[in-house]
């Protein structure tokens, strides 16, 4: 592989043309180039699949938002970034601990004992979309509830609340918030933490929370209180966020033609696996790009990656590579896509995979047997994309059947 000098720099983020795919300034710079960030200093943007997995997984990139060089998508996503204390923006062993000491709530035996509860809540949902009146919101009727649900119930937060997190967690992910409506948000969400965990140190129950509490606050080389408190933010706004939509974003896919929702009507066990892996490297949410900066020279085809340059690698860029997936920028549901990098790649992989995975085949399949002849009760034109968030996702879903 050789980096060539690429074409003219560009600014990031780069603008879609269309709402499912990458947009093409970026594509166009496989496997990777340089680009402007908005503060004006310019960065690699790797987009590449082999390039990104093996930088994803290099000790030389960090994590860390505070070390010099860091790019940033604004002041407000440096302001955020930078006062957040959570293991999400860290490296080496402080990372690996951390990680360490959440696993046990992420595991694959955990993630497959959840599937019938999420099944019940699935079920429950559809139940009240085919009560209810048509049009539908498919995005606040189902997409948004589910996820958070079980992300409320794994951490023991009281799901009645869920309103004060989405708000608050859509201003915090949103590019053209200023500092201070982000800052604002990340503080109410601390402060309601602040206060949830006092309520699980008096009496802790059976969940992730009460467990960062008992076992870490006051603990010879346990956590502190600021850190528990931002651990239990950023699972709970990495647990629904994504997944919402996702589901969103899959079901629009899925209708775009019948022989999709079929498959996961009809299909069996696998079937179902490999088309949720496709609709992941197909749809891939994160679109502000895995951000890193190097600590170290590294060379990358011919060229350098400097110590103290910003990097960012795109996954929807590397998921639609056609060195990797022929016909990429087509949905093959059959397709083996299961080693796509939507979840990320190397140490920082994201550690709620497997519960994601559970929730997204469960509800391609339930929305396909459960709601016979749904449609769009909208084109698709009419629909309005987050194009202005660092999660990608359509607002609403008008849905009938």
């Amino acid at each position: 592989m050789t980096i060539l000098e690429g074409p003219e720099v560009r600014s990031y983020p780069m603008a879609r043309t269309c709402p499912f795919d990458p947009p093409p300034d970026m594509l166009d710079r496989l496997p990777a180039a340089k680009v402007r960030m908005p503060s004006g200093e310019q960065a690699w943007l790797v987009s590449g699949y082999e390039l990104q997995r093996s930088l994803l997984a290099d000790r030389r990139l960090s994590a860390d938002p505070r070390r010099p060089g860091f790019p940033f998508l604004s002041e407000a996503d440096a302001a955020f970034r930078q006062s957040f204390k959570a293991f999400g923006f860290m490296d080496g062993r402080d990372h690996i601990m951390r990680r360490h000491i959440l696993g046990g709530y992420f595991t694959n035996r955990r993630a497959a004992s959840m599937r019938a509860g999420i099944e019940a809540l699935t079920q429950n949902l559809l139940d009240r979309l085919a009560a209810g009146p048509r049009p539908a919101d498919l995005v606040t009727g189902l997409a948004l509830p589910l996820p958070t649900e079980v992300i409320c119930d794994i951490l023991g937060v009281p799901y009645d609340d869920h309103e004060l997190f989405h708000h608050n967690v859509a201003t915090i992910v949103s590019v053209g918030a200023t500092a201070e409506e982000v800052g604002a948000a990340f503080q109410r969400l601390r402060a309601y933490f602040e206060v949830l965990t006092s309520v699980k140190q008096r009496d802790p129950g059976d969940d992730l929370l009460s467990m960062l509490v008992v076992e870490q606050l006051g603990a010879d080389g346990g956590l502190p209180r600021e850190e528990v408190v931002d651990t239990a933010m950023l699972l709970l706004a990495a647990g629904h966020e994504t997944t919402a939509n996702m589901i969103a974003l899959g079901v629009l896919v899925l209708l775009q033609d019948p022989a999709r929702m079929e498959l996961f009507r009809d299909g069996d066990d696998a079937t179902v696996v490999r088309g949720v892996d496709e609709l992941l490297r197909y749809l891939s949410v994160v679109h502000s790009g895995l951000r890193r900066v190097a600590v170290e020279d590294i060379p990358i085809g011919g060229q350098t990656i400097r110590a103290g340059e910003g990097v960012v690698l795109p996954g929807e860029a590397a998921n639609r590579d056609p060195s990797v997936y022929a016909d990429a920028d087509v949905v093959d549901l059959d397709r083996d896509a299961h080693q796509h990098l939507a979840f990320g790649y190397g140490p920082h992989h994201c550690i709620g995979r497997r519960i994601a995975e559970v929730q997204l085949r469960v509800v391609f399949r339930a929305v396909a047997r459960g709601l016979p002849g749904l449609r769009l009760a909208a084109d698709v034109e009419s629909l309005r994309f987050k194009h202005d968030q660092a999660i990608y996702g359509v607002e609403s879903l008008p849905v009938t059947w």
